[in-house]
């Protein structure tokens, strides 16, 4: 667990009287989150609790925990496994990190090695045609490993790709915006 609380003991018990509070259908929040909450969070965050959750669109843990918006930092994978990739994402900044990977690279040797790598193959394309710096060319990153992502999903999965093409699914890509709470849907 990740906190600021006076002790572990204090997350767990938060964790435990917020599933109390859903299970009894009694949560203190409801699920509007106010516009200051979200642009305080923009520059940083620092979650009391971090959860490894399976991907079941039933068991959102932000919900199931009755906590709002920047308190827990959620991870979710099928089977809940913790492999490389899931602990890499406990914190990771993984694209920032393989901009900066692949400007000058260098030995990771940590869990967050196999994302940046996978990351920084999607960027050496952008490094190479001189786009810009800073913080353009973080945005063209972001975006440029959004569509490779969702590229991934359709050639690594026959049963993805031939529900695409029968027309049953559609993969969308997207970006969310921290500081306005906006999706921007980007051309498919």
């Amino acid at each position: 667990m990740l906190t600021s609380m006076n002790s572990t003991d204090e997350a767990l018990e938060r964790l435990r009287e917020g599933n109390r509070r859903y299970a009894e259908g009694a949560p203190l929040r409801s699920t509007v989150i106010d516009a200051g909450r979200r642009r305080e969070l923009a520059a940083s965050q620092a979650p009391y609790a971090v959860i490894l959750g399976c991907s079941d669109s039933r068991v959102p843990a932000e919900i199931v925990f009755d906590c709002g918006l920047g308190e827990l930092f959620v991870v979710r994978v099928a089977g809940n496994i913790a492999a490389p990739s899931q602990v890499a994402s406990v914190g990771c900044g993984a694209v920032m990190a393989a901009v900066e990977a692949t400007r000058s690279p260098a030995t990771q040797g940590n869990n967050l090695s196999p994302v940046i790598d996978r990351i920084s193959a999607v960027l050496e394309g952008l490094l190479e045609a001189g786009d810009g710096g800073g913080e353009e060319l973080l945005a063209r990153a972001v975006r440029a490993n959004v569509s490779a992502s969702a590229q991934e999903l359709l050639s690594s999965s026959e049963l993805l790709a031939a529900r695409a093409q029968a027309g049953e699914l559609v993969v969308v890509r997207a970006e969310y915006e921290l500081e306005s709470g906006r999706v921007e849907f980007l051309e498919t």
